[in-house]
């Protein structure tokens, strides 16, 4: 097999899953040459829906036609704040100990997805408790939200393993609990059966496989 594959990638998705994917997935097909292009949060879908991709790697949901999402992994989530807020200092939060507080939101998406769905689903709107969340900022990237966290902006909601590969200094993240886990999720297109991403897809859900078994 031999050929081309992108793999689109949300900015929401990296971590050692995606590398040990992509590295195993070059070492099983080295003729395939593998373009990796990563996708603000404004694109739940990384590419997929204009064909920009072939396959990619994300965090769900992603509410558009023609997309299929196999899981890879799941992890908990986790609050982050500002080094400085009152309840940095807590060893676990739920949703009620935040009513009231700004939450920095993810930028609506733009690439043909339901515009709000990928944002609601990390406010976590609508909520148990009824309480609507209060945007207090927007951001496409990771370090938009970095930022605005940092500055006392608002709140937020992220996988546990950004605590790892997302941290600066005036961040701390808090366990949450009673808050749904996240899923890093294989996608492609309905019907794409080319060799390559079949291929991909497959040997991803034997890395999520292996995962389970260890």
């Amino acid at each position: 097999m031999a050929g081309q594959l992108a793999v689109g990638s949300s900015v929401a998705a990296a971590g050692k899953t995606r590398t040990r994917l992509l590295t195993a997935f070059a070492g099983a097909y080295p003729a395939v040459e593998l373009e990796l292009v990563t996708f603000d949060l404004a694109a739940p879908a990384a590419g997929l829906l204009d064909h920009r991709t072939d396959v990619a790697l994300i965090r769900p949901p992603v509410d558009a036609q023609g997309i299929v999402l196999a899981v890879v992994e799941e992890e908990p989530r986790v609050f982050v704040l500002p080094a400085a807020h009152p309840l940095a200092g807590r060893d676990v939060l739920e949703l009620a100990d935040v009513a009231g507080l700004p939450w920095v939101a993810a930028s609506l998406a733009t690439d043909g997805c339901a515009p709000a769905r990928w944002r609601d689903e990390w406010l976590v709107s609508p909520r148990p408790g009824g309480d609507v969340p209060v945007v207090g900022a927007e951001a496409r990237t990771i370090d938009e939200w970095r930022e605005h966290v940092v500055a006392g902006h608002g709140i937020s909601l992220c996988p546990d393993s950004s605590e790892e590969y997302n941290a600066r200094p005036g961040l701390v993240f808090v366990p949450a609990k009673n808050v749904p886990v996240t899923s890093l999720c294989v996608a492609w297109r309905v019907g794409d059966e080319r060799p390559a991403v079949r291929s991909f897809v497959e040997l991803a859900l034997s890395v999520a496989r292996d995962g389970l078994e260890a």
